[in-house]
């Protein structure tokens, strides 16, 4: 399924004019230079074709185009050259098209002219082109041994890639002739010897297989010569007497259509809107016609980064809000979500693919069939779980994957006292197993609670990211009919303060703020507060922690100015508590479920303490 969809996608990236992928026989190079030749085989000039970069400071250097060439195809189906003298058609360096080289081999560079001349005779030979006349007068004019002794050679152009142009024609190249292009793919066809059978992708009978695939670019941490989805290089992999890539029988062309597809979107390039990555794993995602959830969803899986495959924040607050606006609305269950909003055809099929590195393989980490309106539900209800109140003005209420998953990392302070977290620190596996949640709808991974609980046991950081994280998890298990510890309610899992909570963990939870701001207000900034030294004890352990607590509150209380409100708070949370024969409010333990709700009445009680007051005016203003 996975390689039938990105064969079908190729089908439509060359339908596209606007995309630059190869046909099968050829592919995609960087081009430095163009040799232009009259009718008559005589060099007119030799053009750079660079496009012009500034590189600091303020400096300009070429930049080699990428252009559609013919592949260079060396028996025994293997794409490519690694050692020996092995000649492309019409497009090489200058050590094969001119004999041109700068490493000084002489008698290394006459082979490599000759392998150059012998392959464009053996393909144009009774071509009736003027193009491919032009080419083999012009290379047979010249000596194998006097090449160098060209008039207008650049010599900045030695060792880089050239093709050839005919005078007068300057929108295209010699080798996108339909007669030389036919000629060439005749001799691809007349070479290769291959066998034949029915392809698994495409279903034709008497299809070449290909018996290696061409590679694949671009997984992060994958060999950088490129890896294989499909591969069998040793004998243990083999059955039945069947060689190589005959054990699962792929056509040349449909082998051809699903790696060139899926090199083109992981090259960043040319598809940077349909790539990031998550963790260890490169993910990749196309709609079967053109949509335009095909070009946003990256920015909708990670609002903050904006196209930035680290995930660092987007500078361009006019794009940002915008796509507030339509995550708002998103979220919001604006309906139909996707006609109305991205104007796409809600049961397009939509798919999404992630990669991760295996030695000189590829594993695929998850696999997505849906549709773009099963995608855009998912994002609504993903966002919809995340609602949590903010703490700051600048934090984003749709925070990100790559924001989330930072979150799981230990904060540590830097030489400003500021906190910082590295995406190194976090297992890569948390971050697949977030997206899968995401694009399939299923209960986030418990494996997130306990991470972030333990990082509150070591850092005690209680932040916006982790609270949405643990908020959304309990929503989602809630949905999924999971029974919480204590039969807490999906209800009782709110955005901001519940005051009329019942759960010990939340009660508890409000309680440790109250008594943090009573101490605060009591001695001001102090090294170390009842949270530095008691929270993950009070979140796990209550009783062994809060008798000694409200005892030291009642202490602060009488030494602040307004401790008389600080009392009032702990008398309402106190009676708010469910007792039964006298049994103190204060468990022996509470459940990771419970500590949830712990962290969430903290969370939700601090902002509420420490919010600015509205003024009459900014209360009818947001009325």
């Amino acid at each position: 399924m996975i390689l039938q969809a990105l064969a079908n996608y190729y089908d439509r990236l060359v339908k596209d004019p606007d995309q630059d992928v190869p046909e099968p026989g050829f592919s995609v190079q960087k081009i430095h230079a163009e040799i232009v030749l009259d009718r008559e085989g005589n060099l007119v000039e030799m053009n750079d074709i660079q496009q012009e970069e500034t590189i600091p400071p303020k400096t300009k250097k070429g930049k080699p185009k990428t252009r559609i060439v013919p592949k260079m195809v060396k028996v025994p189906f293997v794409e490519g050259r690694t050692s020996g003298v092995a000649a492309f058609f019409l497009w090489d360096n200058t050590g094969y098209v001119l004999g041109a080289q700068d490493k000084g081999k002489p008698d290394r560079i006459v082979k490599q002219f000759e392998a150059f001349r012998s392959l464009a005779h053996e393909v144009l030979d009774g071509v009736e082109d003027e193009g491919a006349k032009a080419v083999l007068t012009f290379l047979d004019a010249r000596e194998s041994g006097q090449v160098n002794d060209i008039e207008k050679f650049d010599e900045k152009f030695i060792g880089k890639n050239c093709v050839f142009r005919l005078y007068g024609e300057p929108d295209r190249f010699i080798h996108d002739h339909p007669a030389v292009r036919k000629a060439w793919l005749g001799h691809i066809d007349s070479t290769m010897e291959r066998p034949t059978g029915v392809c698994l992708i495409s279903g034709q009978v008497d299809e070449p297989q290909a018996r290696i695939h061409p590679v694949l670019k671009g997984v992060r941490g994958a060999q950088t010569s490129g890896a294989y989805i499909v591969s069998f290089n040793a004998s243990a992999f083999m059955s039945y007497g069947k060689e190589f890539n005959d054990n699962a029988p792929v056509s040349e062309r449909a082998a051809f259509a699903y790696t060139t597809a899926l090199n083109h979107l992981l090259n960043a390039k040319t598809a940077d809107h349909q790539r990031m990555l998550l963790g260890d794993a490169t993910v990749v995602f196309w709609s079967e016609t053109p949509t335009r959830m095909e070009s946003v969803l990256q920015m909708f899986i990670d609002p903050s980064s904006a196209g930035d495959d680290e995930g660092q924040e987007a500078h361009d607050g006019a794009v940002i809000g915008q796509l507030r606006a339509m995550l708002q609305a998103v979220r919001d269950g604006k309906e139909p979500p996707v006609a109305t909003l991205l104007g796409d055809e809600p049961d397009t099929p939509f798919y999404v693919l992630g990669l991760a590195p295996n030695a000189s393989r590829l594993a695929v980490r998850f696999w997505l069939v849906s549709t773009v309106a099963d995608i855009a539900e998912r994002l609504a209800q993903h966002f919809d779980d995340l609602a949590m109140e903010t703490q700051f003005d600048f934090e984003s209420e749709f925070p990100g994957i790559w924001f989330l998953v930072r979150e799981l990392a230990p904060a540590r302070p830097n030489a400003e006292g500021r906190y910082t977290s590295k995406m190194d620190d976090v297992p890569p596996v948390y971050a697949g197993a977030l997206a899968r949640s995401i694009f399939t709808g299923e209960a986030y991974p418990e494996s997130i609670v306990n991470r972030i609980l333990g990082r509150f046991r070591s850092d005690g950081r209680v932040t916006h990211g982790r609270m949405a994280l643990l908020a959304a998890h309990h929503r989602r298990a809630l949905r999924k009919g999971r029974t919480l510890n204590s039969n807490i309610q999906e209800s009782e899992v709110k955005m901001s303060l519940n005051t009329e909570s019942k759960n010990v963990g939340y009660r508890l939870g409000r309680l440790f703020a109250v008594l943090e701001k009573t101490q605060m207000e009591a001695l001001g900034n102090v090294n170390a507060t009842i949270k530095d030294r008691f929270f993950g004890s009070a979140m796990a352990t209550p009783a062994t922690v809060f008798p000694r607590l409200l005892d030291l509150g009642q202490k602060h209380i009488a030494k602040a100015e307004y401790g008389y409100v600080m009392d009032r708070h702990i008398a309402e949370i106190m009676e708010g508590f469910e007792v039964a024969d006298g049994t103190p409010p204060f468990p022996a333990h509470l459940s990771s479920d419970d500590q949830v709700m712990f962290a969430l009445g903290y969370y939700h009680q601090r902002n509420a303490l420490w919010r600015k007051k509205e003024t009459p005016q900014e209360a009818t203003e947001a009325e």
